[in-house]
């Protein structure tokens, strides 16, 4: 959904996009997209994304057993994170009698690689009788904060699972798991961020 912005002083409209937005309370959300890559030498890269459209790589759209992993978003352009609720949103696929947990930390890191908690939360322990793949979703309570160009925005995933069990992040939504199951496997975060306006 395209947002035009026209400023007092001169210069061209610009525009802002945005997955959905509230004029009433002058925030924007915004999904971003957790994502995989493989560099040189089979080493795997975790990312962040607003580009749905890609997918991550063959050999890094999921992970199992216990991990901890940065998904990174460089920032281009200055913006500014309200104080209000996002959701973060994400697949898991769970063995047959395994469980999955995940608590999901945000952070603003500044151009020194300082990093500043701006919330966190829990998800719920998922254990499920057969495989499965699963949607989850939970509310984190944001910080307000400022970010600006050549700073990153964090997404930190503590996974607690067993072999076999774990999270999905591919921004294009594959099907995970084969046939067998329907859900697809893009994890997001829907931000709130203040409209420039």
């Amino acid at each position: 959904m395209i947002v035009p912005v026209k400023f007092r002083k001169g210069g061209e409209a610009i525009q802002g996009t945005y997955s959905f937005f509230s004029t009433l309370g002058g925030i924007g959300y915004v999904k971003v997209y957790l994502a995989g890559g493989t560099i040189e030498a089979n080493t795997k890269d975790y990312y962040a994304t607003l580009d749905n459209s890609i997918s991550s790589d063959h050999d890094n759209y999921f992970t199992d057993g216990n991990v901890d992993l940065d998904f990174d978003l460089d920032i281009e352009k200055s913006f500014k994170i309200k104080a209000a609720d996002a959701v973060m949103c994400w697949c898991q696929l769970n063995g047959g009698g395994q469980s999955c947990q995940v608590t999901w930390n945000i952070y603003h890191v500044d151009a020194a690689g300082v990093e500043t908690l701006l919330g966190t939360a829990n998800g719920d322990t998922y254990t499920n009788a057969s495989s499965a793949a699963v949607r989850k979703a939970i509310r984190i309570t944001m910080k307000a904060k400022s970010f600006k160009k050549g700073e990153k925005l964090r997404i930190n995933a503590v996974q607690t699972a067993s072999a076999g069990s774990g999270l999905r992040y591919d921004p294009a939504g594959r099907a995970v798991g084969g046939t067998a199951f329907s859900n697809t496997g893009d994890s997001f975060l829907s931000l709130p961020v203040e409209l420039p306006i």
